[in-house]
């Protein structure tokens, strides 16, 4: 299972405003590489990385997303769909489509996209109770620091709204 985590404002998404604070900006985590394992001579190996599901209807969960939690298209050919939230960027492309490989004509099961948010009993209210979306693991705080739900989104692909909590 590939897991992928996305952190989203939702001030912004509930219309409440305000950039994100510095208190945030600081939790978000950074990996950059460590200067004594690049080669300073080459461009770095990789320029852009970002996970893509194959989808029998890629339009389902884009328009999920893009509702949800306020992912921004910045492509959209109809079988293939751009995302971004932030400075992150998700795939979703169309099962069965020419470009993919028989071998891989297989819709993506088991995913799990984690979303950090600012407010996560706001968004439980707005999907959950308001919206009636599935819920498939109800709004509860853990003992290793976060308060979260599961709710199934288009495609069968899961989505865990996550906010960062003290360790209990």
């Amino acid at each position: 299972m590939l897991l992928c985590v996305i952190p989203i404002d939702v001030a912004r998404l509930l219309g409440r405003g305000g950039a994100p604070t510095p208190e945030r900006r600081s939790r978000r985590r950074r990996t950059e590489p460590k200067p004594d394992r690049l080669d300073r001579g080459a461009a770095p190996p990789v320029a852009s990385f970002y996970p893509v599901l194959q989808l029998g209807d890629p339009t389902a969960l884009r328009d999920f997303l893009v509702q949800e939690f306020g992912f921004v298209v910045t492509f959209d050919s109809g079988w293939y769909v751009s995302l971004r939230a932030g400075n992150y960027e998700l795939g979703l492309v169309k099962a069965g489509h020419l470009t993919i490989s028989a071998k891989a004509e297989v819709t993506s099961t088991g995913f799990r996209l984690n979303l950090e948010v600012a407010d996560v009993d706001a968004l439980y209210q707005k999907m959950i109770v308001e919206g009636g979306h599935t819920e498939l693991l109800g709004l509860r705080t853990e003992e290793f620091g976060q308060r979260h739900f599961i709710v199934e989104a288009p495609g069968g692909v899961l989505i865990d709204v996550i906010t960062r909590t003290a360790p209990i």
